[in-house]
């Protein structure tokens, strides 16, 4: 059969057709692309937060397996978190030499994520920024609610909150924060 320039039968797209292809694309890459980097815009300062929760969780397991107070202490900077023993028992009494060797744990925040304590926090021997201590029965030595801020620049806050009598941590994203 004789194929004519004619024939309505075609084989291909014209250039036409793959330019409105491409420009519809365009179009709703350009209107989802904002809305995904605003969804992800405050990842990084939400999973520092969920880190300080868990080390958090990990300070006051570790005072109540041990018998011992444990604390939980940002670097001078607040790039960094550190949990340990601290030096004294719950009582107030310098801790001799424990049975038991301490567990001690040092993490980098994500890069660019700050870690700011609320109000006057005692810093300690070791230059650490002393924020909670918990005791063996699972409770807090600091009597205020110890709270800190997590930042990043040009993106939301958080707040991580600590109760002293029960050491329950809550995080709420600070409104009005960018």
């Amino acid at each position: 059969m004789l194929h004519r320039r004619d024939n309505p039968e075609r084989r291909g797209y014209s250039l036409i057709e793959l330019m409105v292809v491409l420009a519809l694309i365009l179009l709703v890459g350009a209107v989802v692309v904002p809305s995904l980097d605003s969804f992800m815009r405050d990842t990084n300062v939400k999973g520092a937060a969920d880190l300080c929760v868990a080390r958090l969780a990990d300070a006051r397991s570790f005072a109540i397996e041990e018998g011992r107070a444990y604390r939980f202490a940002a670097s001078p900077d607040g790039k960094r978190i550190r949990i340990g023993p601290d030096e004294v028992d719950g009582s107030g009494n310098p801790l001799e030499s424990p049975e038991i060797p301490p567990r001690i744990v040092q993490l980098d925040l994500p890069q660019g994520i700050t870690l700011s304590p609320d109000g006057v926090q005692q810093s300690g021997d070791d230059g650490w920024i002393k924020i909670v201590t918990y005791l063996p029965d699972g409770t807090c030595r600091e009597t205020n609610s110890p709270d800190f801020k997590l930042t990043e620049p040009g993106t939301v806050s958080y707040l991580v909150q600590i109760r002293s009598l029960t050491g329950a941590v809550t995080v709420n994203m600070i409104s009005g924060a960018k």
